[in-house]
């Protein structure tokens, strides 16, 4: 009697035991509950996209997230997906599969690397399931390599610096004003390559726009590209307006400037 009611206590006690740790293993330990990264089928703690022209895009990179443990996971879309690192913004999450994530099954998205300054690039992925899964963090990371050399100056020719600003002076014509704007290679090696949309404005009231683009690429060895803004202004209004300028191309990542006029219209 006092073997059975011993044997029977021991089984009792395993089997808590093993509900313990079965719960840990949901809860603390992940053994239960996991995601893996992969590229290519293999884990994955680190990409590299290699070398990457400055204005351009790397090819997309297909990243799986899969779901290791014994449960389905809701994957939560974009808001799952971090990207941190000095150089965060050059590498863009895009094209997610899916949301719910069977047992032995995975979600994909793509990663595309688009340098915005030369030189070594690095970021941190991290990837955490809304729905539980625990989380994991792989490095990314790119070259931006750059060609020709670019030199901006106005319709006289004066020149301006990277950063600078331009005086636009007064603007008396209601249906709006051109600044004319010249790009020169003076590289004597390499051509200028310019972004898909080379020039873009921020002007807080609109009162800057883009009316002609540059083309690209700018030759080297002088080789030369013009584009015009156009300013705006209403009869009446006499603030001075100013806007950012940028110049996306593969020399310096971007190229910008600031633009003041002010308004005399009557």
């Amino acid at each position: 009697m006092f073997m059975a009611h011993l044997t029977l206590k021991r089984l009792v006690v395993g089997a808590a035991l093993a509900a313990s740790v079965l719960l840990s293993g949901c809860t603390l330990f992940g053994f239960l509950d996991s995601i893996d990264v992969q590229v290519n089928g293999a884990t994955a703690s680190t990409v590299d996209f290699g070398s990457v022209m400055l204005t351009t895009s790397s090819a997309p990179m297909t990243i799986s997230i899969v779901n290791k443990g014994l449960f389905p996971l809701t994957f939560g879309g974009a808001s799952a997906i971090t990207v941190g690192g000095n150089a965060g913004s050059d590498f863009v999450v895009s094209g997610i599969s899916g949301d719910t994530i069977q047992p032995g099954g995975s979600v994909t998205f793509t990663l595309t690397f688009s340098p915005t300054a030369a030189g070594s690039r690095n970021a941190s992925v991290t990837i955490k399931p809304e729905g539980g899964g625990g989380s994991s963090s792989f490095a990314a990371s790119g070259t931006g390599s750059s060609s020709g050399q670019i030199a901006v100056a106005d319709g006289q020719g004066a020149p301006i610096s990277d950063g600078g600003n331009y005086p636009g002076g007064i603007v008396y014509a209601v249906s709006g004003h051109g600044y004319f704007f010249t790009i020169t290679n003076i590289d004597v090696s390499n051509d200028l390559t310019l972004s898909t949309t080379p020039v873009t404005v921020n002007s807080s009231d609109g009162s800057f726009t883009v009316y002609s683009q540059p083309a690209s690429p700018v030759t080297l060895d002088g080789g030369q590209s013009s584009f015009e803004l156009m300013f705006t202004t209403a009869v009446g209004d006499y603030a001075q307006k100013t806007a950012t300028v940028t110049i996306g191309n593969s020399a310096t990542g971007t190229f910008t400037f600031t633009i003041t006029a002010q308004g005399n219209a009557g």
